[in-house]
């Protein structure tokens, strides 16, 4: 899964945070939380049936963080080409095994999708809501007074916990980029080679580089 670059854990503040549920948890705790919940998200083992609600709430609010924070920009006219990037990647690994299209014309058929940037505002709502959508059938969080109520709590980090925390959460995004780059740079040498030209006819005689 990658992961993508949000206010939520690329600042150092959390001001982005939409579920009241969380109101009153520290960075600390929203930092390291989200490092708990992608670790688990990215980690080959299978991920708890059932996690505590606040982790349910940290990954609502990252992706909630993402939505706004893109939806925003690109209404105010601005295209953030490598988070429109992210999403459209989570878009097509959450449609990967569903029956519906990836895109699809007024009568459902499937048809080819259009570049990012020719995609509209409503678009790109429609595809957030959807990937939230994919993650959560219920917002049981929604339904509890505060986190603090409840058990357990989110971790407390020590200094050496937050840092490595914040470390790994930057070094996956990072390498989540290297790696987009790397399969576009070898789909761009792939479309840039010329193709073989197809030997057509018999060879005359051997040695001669003539085709009939």
């Amino acid at each position: 899964m990658a992961v993508p670059r949000c206010s939520s854990f690329s600042s150092s503040n959390s001001d982005a945070l939409y579920s009241s549920f969380l109101n009153g948890i520290t960075v600390g705790e929203y930092i390291y939380g989200i490092y708990e919940v992608f670790n688990e998200l990215t980690n080959e083992a299978a991920c708890p049936a059932e996690d505590p609600l606040y982790k349910e709430a940290i990954l609502y609010s990252t992706l909630e963080s993402l939505a706004h924070d893109f939806l925003d920009r690109f209404r105010d006219g601005y295209f953030d080409e490598e988070t429109a990037i992210d999403v459209w990647e989570l878009w097509k690994a959450c449609r990967a095994n569903q029956e519906p299209p990836l895109w699809a014309d007024d009568n459902d058929k499937s048809i080819e999708p259009p570049k990012l940037h020719d995609l509209k505002t409503e678009d790109w709502e429609y595809i957030l809501e959807m990937i939230q959508e994919e993650f959560f059938w219920d917002l049981d969080f929604e339904y509890g007074a505060n986190f603090a109520l409840l058990e357990p709590q989110p971790h407390w980090p020590n200094f050496q916990e937050f840092r490595t925390a914040k470390t790994w959460l930057l070094g996956e995004f990072e390498r989540t980029r290297a790696s987009r780059k790397a399969r576009e740079e070898a789909n761009r040498k792939k479309a840039d080679k010329p193709a073989t030209p197809e030997r057509k006819g018999k060879r005359k005689a051997k040695g001669d580089n003539n085709y009939e």
